[in-house]
């Protein structure tokens, strides 16, 4: 059973931190931003690209969301951030899919939200997966795919030869690590611990 929040109307607070339960038993967390007014309102459904975290520059997108109306749910894939999840920063695009259909599954029970107006949000990596959820997730209104990732052979393929074949070198060097994404110290969103300084003279 999926935990609810109730929000008071004469609440002044801007934004709540929930923690979501799913199926495997490990809670999503998601900072939940509050429009003023009397609801219900839309809601959006956002998550950052690959290896990032809420933290790491989502707050102005939801924050903008908020003031125009929307209730924005910004929340951390497991395994990374604030979620719960082990191993930590390990990517799978199925659990990340997964995550995104459990937090829309969220929205639409809690009574400040329009179950009828949800819309998924993503950027990058992400934008792939808002891709994936505008075809097959009918509880959605709307999705917005920023700078979506849709193609990964095409993307290769714009690249020149000599940039094409370093890139892949790297990548292959990175697929044989056991080094996965790691947060930072402090509040840096998301790097490639052991491939992130070859990566930067690209």
């Amino acid at each position: 059973m999926a935990m609810t929040v109730t929000i008071s109307n004469n609440s002044s607070a801007k934004r709540v931190t929930v923690q979501i339960p799913t199926s495997s038993g490990d809670a999503i967390e998601a900072w939940v931003y509050l429009p003023g007014g009397s609801g219900p309102h839309p809601a959006v459904v956002m998550a950052h690209g690959i290896g990032g975290i809420k933290a790491g520059g989502l707050a102005p997108f939801a924050e903008r969301f908020r003031d125009e109306g929307f209730v924005a749910i910004a929340f951390d894939y497991r395994n990374f951030g604030g979620s719960g999840g082990k191993p930590r920063e390990v990517l799978s695009v199925p659990r990340q899919r997964a995550d995104y259909s459990t937090v829309i599954g969220w929205a639409v029970e809690q009574p400040y939200i329009d179950p009828r107006q949800i819309i998924a949000w993503g950027t990058s990596f992400a934008g792939m997966h808002i891709v994936e959820l505008a075809v097959s997730d009918t509880r959605l209104a709307a999705a917005i795919a920023q700078s979506p990732l849709t193609d990964g052979l095409a993307a290769a393929m714009m690249s020149t030869l000599k940039n094409g074949s370093r890139i892949f070198a790297l990548a292959l060097l990175d697929s044989r690590s056991t080094s996965p994404v790691t947060e930072c110290p402090g509040t840096c969103p998301s790097a490639l611990r052991r491939t992130a300084h070859s990566g930067r003279s690209l």
